[in-house]
């Protein structure tokens, strides 16, 4: 339904008087737009929605939107860009205690370093993030971190080391039902058997 949220939240523009409540109109307008496909506009959303949650000292809503404006930004094939977005977003995350965003932004810096050609950058990252999602019990992204773990030990032709990460990451997988890292686990172990 983000076609009817982008309708009621555009609405609400300049019409809300309380702070917190228009930071988060603006950046749900903005996920949505990014839902849509149209960066451009999810851009300009999450720069708002960044200026009112630097302006109010909201240091965590900082951090999220400093995510989404990297998610956006490499979307558009702007690595490095968003690589300085990641790394400010972690920076704060540390700074907050927040270990899941921090674990969210490693794993993200560890994608954009992938996509710069930097592989072995990119699996300390993912090791980093990994570390933390099982140190916070967050099954869904240690089996997320195990499938790209897999993924950059095959492109670095390492076929054991990203056999054992898609394994593990198989077997979280199936064991929490998340269907799209299976997917993508057998994406990965498909290409790597060809």
């Amino acid at each position: 339904h983000y076609r009817l949220m982008t309708d009621l939240h555009e609405r609400l523009q300049g019409k809300i008087s309380d702070p917190g409540l228009a930071e988060a109109s603006v950046g749900n307008l903005g996920s949505a737009y990014y839902r849509m496909g149209q960066l451009q506009r999810a851009i300009g959303c999450f720069e708002q929605a960044l200026h009112l949650a630097q302006e109010h000292n909201h240091r965590w809503n900082e951090a999220s939107w400093l995510g989404n404006l990297g998610a956006c930004i490499a979307d558009l094939g702007q690595h490095a860009r968003a690589i300085e977005y990641h790394e400010q977003a972690l920076e704060i995350h540390r700074e907050v205690g927040d270990r899941r965003g921090e674990s969210a932004d490693l794993a993200n810096l560890s994608i954009q370093y992938a996509q710069s050609g930097e592989v072995a950058r990119s699996i300390a990252y993912c090791q980093q993030a990994l570390a933390i999602a099982r140190e916070v019990g967050d099954r869904g992204n240690e089996a997320n971190d195990l499938c790209e773990l897999g993924d950059r030990h095959a492109d670095l032709g390492h076929s054991a080391e990203a056999l054992s990460s898609y394994k593990d990451a198989l077997a979280i997988a199936r064991d929490i039902g998340y269907r799209l890292i299976e997917a993508n686990v057998h994406v990965g172990m498909g290409h790597l058997y060809l």
